[in-house]
């Protein structure tokens, strides 16, 4: 049975995700993950989280970077693509910092840096789903 338990919980945590992928189901679903009482699960839950997040995230930059070029806003999408350089460097530095890797790392290390990642990268999700909400609006030149 314990084989097959990050099996399940694999498929249990795909069927959060699917059905509503958005960055506020995202974020409700990796507060789940922390309900786990085993570090292996923790680390599966996030993972999978993380991997639909990102698939988002990058959907997200995607889009608010062809609206950007398709209105020729070539500085716009330029320092898009900066701002979404440094914050990777930023989100992996912070985690280091949150999550130090031990000599030998461990499920503890492994599950509790992927929930940094993950959580930080549905922040990230979350403003750029905002700025793809608000384009054109709120007084944005672009």
């Amino acid at each position: 049975m314990k084989v097959f338990q990050p099996l399940i919980l694999t498929l249990v945590m795909s069927s959060f995700v699917y059905a509503d992928s958005n960055s506020q189901t995202l974020i409700i679903s990796l507060e789940k993950c922390g309900d786990y009482d085993a570090y292996e699960n923790i680390f599966i839950c996030a993972s999978g989280v993380h991997e639909q997040g990102d698939k988002l995230l990058n959907k997200q930059y995607k889009s608010l970077l062809n609206y950007l070029e398709e209105r020729n806003k070539i500085q716009y999408r330029d320092t898009l693509r900066k701002a979404q350089r440094l914050w990777i460097e930023f989100r992996d530095a912070d985690c280091d910092f949150s999550a130090p890797k031990p000599k030998e790392p461990d499920d503890l290390y492994r599950s509790n840096r992927t929930f940094c990642i993950a959580k930080k990268t549905l922040i990230r999700l979350k403003e750029l789903e905002d700025y793809n909400l608000r384009r054109g609006y709120d007084g944005f030149p672009w």
